[in-house]
């Protein structure tokens, strides 16, 4: 064998390695299935972290941190437990269901992402994570009404 045949089979063996290896960490990397155009977590909070960027340095530094701790996470969630309450005639103010689902979109879609946004975009607007001492309310507590008000602002974005 040729000295440029010895290097060519080191090469081919190492493509060969290299694809193994790059299918094994495939297999064993948890895989976040994202649909086209859904919207990552990491976008999710950037777009949220903006809703603040007319504010204080302190309040901007606070409004970071209650995202941090949760504060999408916790109105998506209330979100999520208000959906099938949303999408009934009975509740929703006689909003046919084609008309919510066209609003709030499927489950784990651009469209609910979206829609999600909207509501915590409105509620940021209304003051509703403003605390009377000046903190930020992440809505991890429903006990203070927050799952009320997320509901009337989902209702409202639903009706308009």
């Amino acid at each position: 064998m040729s000295a440029i045949e010895e290097w060519k089979a080191i090469a081919e063996y190492h493509r060969n390695s290299l694809a193994n290896a790059e299918k094994k960490i495939k297999e064993l990397s948890p895989v976040v299935e994202l649909e086209p155009e859904q919207l990552s977590p990491s976008e999710m909070k950037k777009r949220v972290i903006a809703l603040a960027s007319a504010e204080s340095p302190a309040y901007k530094r606070d409004w970071k941190k209650a995202i941090e701790n949760g504060l999408i996470e916790n109105v998506q969630r209330i979100l999520h437990d208000s959906y099938p309450s949303l999408k009934s005639s009975d509740s929703n103010g006689g909003t046919p269901i084609t008309k919510v689902m066209e609003v709030i979109g499927k489950k784990d879609s651009l469209k609910r992402q979206e829609f999600e946004l909207r509501v915590i975009e409105r509620l940021y607007k209304k003051g509703c994570f403003n605390e009377e001492d000046g903190g930020i309310d992440t809505f991890e507590d429903t006990a203070g009404g927050c799952d009320e008000i997320t509901w009337d602002v989902a209702c409202e974005l639903v009706a308009e």
